[in-house]
């Protein structure tokens, strides 16, 4: 099994694993982490050369990873396209889209997802002379580099290989000054992120939390359960309990320590290595564990994807050509045959197309009616409902209290509670945000202050927005619809709400009773707000008569009327 080194470093410190490698994975056999002190490029190379003499290394094979400060990084959406056709494409798109990707740019991609939809991609440049200067470092002390992958993908790379990657898995490489964030769906790398901790070790694990929170949440994970998802930290349990404490107090979700050691194979006289740098070795790991058969993984920026050379069509065309001399009067027969039963088929399609015009006319009167109605349902919200729903999802009072809460119907359609108050600590006011936010209500403005006063509640949060969007009231309504039939006792008042008017049989048959109970809307809307509560329209007579005193379509009704 031939012997190979991955190298890493960055401005603190450089780190280098030598492993022997084969088609199973990779056995390490030696492996450091080498303090810096901020020096050039070329002392960089000069501390590797001195570390590989001290441990009587000649020159290896060398892979190296690289942070994600040195490429620039995106994720982009393309239509379907073939599978050979992707590296142009996203060639082209990149050329556009990144600010750094000239036209002699490396790009390297990873699939996302590729289906008929279209096709979603993370996407990385580097410029030529970056990837000459990374190079030059291992020039004078090992072979030149076969790959320059990014860090935080090599270190995925090694995780999905070994561990099941089902939901969405949040993996935390933390380095000496930096952390690496990466976030799996499905085995797939949806979210890419670097950031800057700290030098402050109690800051440091508190900025860690929340920057994974962030990342979670700008990954757009609020489809994933929440037990669906885990978070990774590269690493020992040992060294890290203060971050995971942190994290689980912040998250509310369990976090685990996986030692990358602990997945490949280890020289016995490593085997009871006692270090707190396990955790950075991960990416260096991953890289020479799926050196062998690569992986879909790994952006490599030394062998980046390409179109597909075509292959040799010389004896498909001799075949062709032999075949299409000896059937050209079949052809020229069944394309004959072909086209007269398409301009029989046409002729009976036209006939067909005009028996059925005037029914789709005269449905689309009926479908144009029923949605001005609906258009107009679109702020008919149940306040009681929403304030139920936040009484019952909000912490209880010895943590928060709201201020004020104000309802509104923004733009006369949907609805909105604006949310203002005080909480004990952080950790209170997430669990608000996770108890509001779900498919049917959208929370923005979320912001978090602490409060100049010294009382309990010292934290304060002023207008939140708990967005209720007009499609979700229409849901709502068609659910309610779809309800059984109330009894005898319930039939006045069911008649008396306008969505059962439009859904009455007579409107479907006589169009003119459709406009009277339009116009009927508009008239109870104006003239009778109490009987607006007594339809679930809303809590408050201004909030429902608001959208149905600038409705354009109960202008034109009345002067039906």
């Amino acid at each position: 099994m031939p012997k190979k080194i991955a190298i890493d470093w960055d401005a603190t410190e450089l780190r280098l694993v030598v492993g022997r490698t084969s088609a199973s994975g990779v056995t390490v056999v030696d492996f450091a982490v080498v303090p810096l002190d901020g020096s050039e490029e070329e002392d960089i190379a000069g501390v590797l050369e001195k570390t590989l003499q001290d441990r009587n290394l000649g020159k290896l094979p060398a892979l190296v990873t690289i942070g994600r400060g040195k490429a620039e990084l995106r994720q982009l959406q393309l239509p379907p396209v073939p599978e050979e056709e992707l590296p142009d494409m996203i060639r082209f798109q990149a050329v556009r889209d990144f600010a750094a990707a000239g036209e002699k740019a490396i790009i390297d991609f990873v699939n996302v997802r590729h289906d008929s939809e279209g096709v979603e991609v993370v996407a990385a440049a580097i410029a030529p002379d970056q990837l000459a200067n990374i190079a030059k470092i291992t020039d004078a002390t090992t072979h030149p580099p076969e790959r320059i992958v990014l860090r935080p993908l090599a270190a995925a790379a090694l995780f999905a290989k070994h561990q099941p990657t089902d939901g969405d898995v949040v993996l935390v490489d933390l380095l000496a000054d930096d952390a690496d964030i990466v976030i799996l769906r499905n085995g797939k790398p949806v979210f890419v992120r670097s950031v800057r901790l700290p030098v402050n070790e109690q800051a440091r694990t508190a900025a860690l939390a929340g920057e994974v929170r962030r990342s979670v949440m700008a990954s757009n994970t609020g489809a994933v359960e929440s037990a669906a998802r885990r978070i990774v930290i590269w690493g020992r349990k040992a060294d890290h309990l203060d971050d995971i404490q942190q994290l689980s107090e912040r998250m509310g979700l369990s976090v685990e320590t996986v030692d990358p050691l602990d997945l490949v194979t280890v020289d016995d006289k490593l085997a009871k290595s006692d270090t707190s740098h396990r955790g950075r070795l991960a990416p260096l790991i991953g890289l020479l564990d799926v050196d062998e058969h690569g992986s879909g993984l790994l952006i490599d920026f030394r062998n980046p994807r390409k179109r597909p050379e075509p292959a040799s069509q010389r004896s498909r065309y001799l075949l062709y050509g032999t075949a299409a001399a000896a059937a050209v009067l079949m052809i020229g027969f069944s394309v004959w045959l072909s086209l007269h039963r398409r301009d029989q088929k046409i002729a009976e399609l036209d006939r067909q197309l005009a028996e059925l015009k005037p029914i789709v006319a005269a449905s689309e009167v009926e479908i144009a009616r029923a949605e001005r109605v609906d258009t107009f349902l679109d702020g008919n919200v149940i306040w009681l409902e929403e304030l139920k729903r936040v009484s019952e999802t909000i912490p209880p009072a010895e943590d928060l209290i709201l201020n004020s809460v104000d309802a509104n119907l923004p733009q006369r359609r949907g609805a909105e509670l604006i949310l203002s108050g005080k909480v004990t600590q952080p950790r209170a006011f997430d669990t608000m945000l996770s108890g509001l936010q779900d498919e049917q209500h959208r929370v923005i403005g979320a912001g978090i202050n602490q409060a100049s006063s010294q009382d309990r509640y010292g934290w304060v949060f002023n207008n939140m927005r708990v967005v209720i969007e007009p499609e979700v009231v229409r849901n709502m309504r068609y659910l309610k619809r779809a309800s059984p039939q109330p009894t005898n006792a319930d039939e006045e008042t069911t008649a008396a709400e306008p969505a059962e008017v439009v859904e009455q049989p007579e409107a479907v048959e006589q169009p003119e009773a459709v406009d009277d109970a339009e116009a009927n809307v508009s008239e109870a809307g104006r003239a009778a707000p109490a009987q607006a509560v007594d339809q679930d329209a809303s809590d408050t007579p201004s909030t429902s008569s608001e959208p149905q005193a600038n409705d354009a379509a109960d202008d034109d009704e009345q002067e039906n009327l």
